[in-house]
């Protein structure tokens, strides 16, 4: 087994000196050290190292010292031995000389025509590895910063999640789904949901409207609210209002038929309320005297007022059949209109669910709102 590489007490005097400045931030302290090529130009390393170290300035919640820093305050043969250190009781000993709670390190090469990107994130002070990411990618070297940056995340991830914060989605459309680091957490209305600090991807997905995504940065014990807007394709716009038309017609007819049932229904009954009164009297009369009325006649005014009741009674059903029709044309039909103010975008063949790293989001303009 290879020794670590000790570091002289005077540089380790100096560094300490040097970090005392910060002591009074609050922020935890980690150093990034230069990622190791590995079957690569170095100068690709220096550049994955750079996009690391700015993945890690992103979340807000550390305290970095770049390996730009620890080269001013190392002389140039002590930095080649500590860039030969790659065991972790050695890498802390680095992290506890710089002063830092946790380190950073890792490499970065290529295998064939796939690039492999590896880190890890020490503990200075219990002197063991918090957590180990690799991620792999073949293509270009642009697939250098897809992956890198992923790597970073997810290597933070443990540390984020002690410092989670609450994001409040608010979105009009129901049914939608959203999706965090493209895992799906649930449909809209979603309730607020606890999420490690830090960037993470948000993404709404509805069918037929374009696919909405922000990175989003959660503040550690803090809620955020995020209003998203859905654009709906010209197709799903011209079908909605085709049945919100219709829906808003029925109702509309289901209306007038209730409103004129009910009026010929009080009519009928009002009429025939005068018929009852005027025929009891009469039947009364007959009964005194049976020449003042034909038995014949007063029989078929009293056939005449049942048949005119029970059509008041079948009109009183149908009004009442009507309005319910009505009430459920009302309430289950949208209102035509709603879209007029939301921009349409081109009618898509389909959604694409892939991947959120690196992406732009399907070319959607973001409408998220703080």
């Amino acid at each position: 087994m290879r020794r670590s590489p000790g570091v002289p007490c005077a540089v380790v005097l100096s560094l300490l000196i040097l970090s005392c400045p910060a002591a009074a931030d609050s922020k935890r302290a980690i150093a990034v050290l230069d990622l190791r090529a590995r079957g690569l130009e170095p100068t690709i390393a220096e550049q994955v190292t750079d996009l690391v170290l700015k993945e890690v300035d992103r979340t807000g919640l550390f305290r970095t010292v770049s390996q730009e820093e620890i080269r001013r305050m190392l002389e140039h043969e002590q930095q080649k031995l500590m860039l030969g250190c790659e065991e972790t009781s050695c890498l802390a000993e680095i992290g506890g000389a710089l002063g830092v709670d946790m380190l950073l390190a890792g490499g970065v090469g290529k295998i064939g025509e796939t690039f492999v990107v590896t880190l890890k994130l020490i503990d200075v002070v219990k002197v063991e590895v918090i957590h180990r990411e690799e991620r792999m990618a073949s293509g270009k070297e642009d697939a250098l910063v897809q992956i890198s940056r992923q790597a970073a995340r997810a290597l933070l991830r443990p540390i984020m999640e002690e410092e989670s914060g609450l994001v409040e989605l608010v979105c009009a459309e129901e049914g939608a789904e959203v999706y965090i680091d493209d895992v799906m957490v649930g449909t809209t209305p979603l309730e607020a949901r606890k999420i490690p600090g830090g960037y993470h991807q948000i993404r709404v997905v509805k069918k037929r409207f374009v696919a909405h995504g922000r990175e989003v940065n959660v503040k550690p014990r803090d809620t955020q609210r995020l209003e998203v807007v859905l654009i709906p394709s010209r197709d799903f716009i011209e079908e909605y209002e085709s049945q919100a038309t219709l829906y808003r017609v029925f109702a509309w007819s289901f209306t007038g038929l209730a409103v004129a049932s009910a009026g010929t229904a009080v009519g009928l009954f009002a009429w025939n309320t005068g018929r009852v009164d005027e025929y009891n009297a009469d039947k009364r009369e007959w009964e005194a005297d049976p020449t003042t009325h034909s038995k014949s006649d007063l029989d078929r005014r009293a056939s005449s007022i049942h048949r005119v009741d029970s059509a008041t009674i079948g009109i009183t059903v149908a009004a009442a059949a009507s309005v319910g029709a009505a009430l459920f044309f009302w309430l289950a039909g949208d209102p035509p209109g709603k879209y007029d103010d939301i921009q349409q975008a081109p009618a898509p063949t389909s959604v694409e669910t892939g991947p959120l790293f690196g992406a732009r989001f399907l070319g959607a303009s973001v409408t998220f709102r703080y």
